[in-house]
């Protein structure tokens, strides 16, 4: 599983966790304006223990969201690099000069030198994509 894909995992844990607690506080702040006593007092305990969960889980959260943000700004530079190294290729003149020294017959094409220049475009994008 990739570093990104584990953050994902990680983000949607904790949002379930953090939302889980935040329902269980409303509810047992609902609960404890209607009783009073030592019924009260366990639930102010366990909205205590509740509130105390939740201000853990807020940090890794938002400890989750700033990595991924930073994989999603590396792989926007790299997507970024990747186009500009293509653009570059192709506005590069290749010199059209035969393969081999050999000039090319009247009706043989130099096709081959653009193919050549986009298969080199093609490995140079998905060299860099992989780094």
């Amino acid at each position: 599983m990739s570093h990104s894909a584990q953050d994902r995992e990680r983000a949607v844990q904790a949002i379930t966790r953090r939302n889980v607690l935040e329902k269980r506080i409303k509810r047992t702040q609902r609960r404890m304006a209607a009783l009073q006593g030592g019924a009260r007092q366990a639930l102010e305990d366990s909205l205590m223990a509740d509130q105390a969960a939740l201000s853990e889980v807020i940090p890794t959260l938002e400890a989750i969201k700033a990595n991924m943000r930073q994989d999603e700004e590396r792989i926007r530079r790299k997507a970024q690099e990747a186009l500009r190294l293509k653009a570059e290729l192709r506005s590069r003149q290749f010199p059209h000069f035969p393969v081999g020294g050999v000039p090319p017959s009247p009706g043989q094409s130099l096709d081959f030198l653009a193919i050549l220049a986009a298969m080199a475009v093609i490995v140079g994008v998905v060299l860099l994509l992989i780094r």
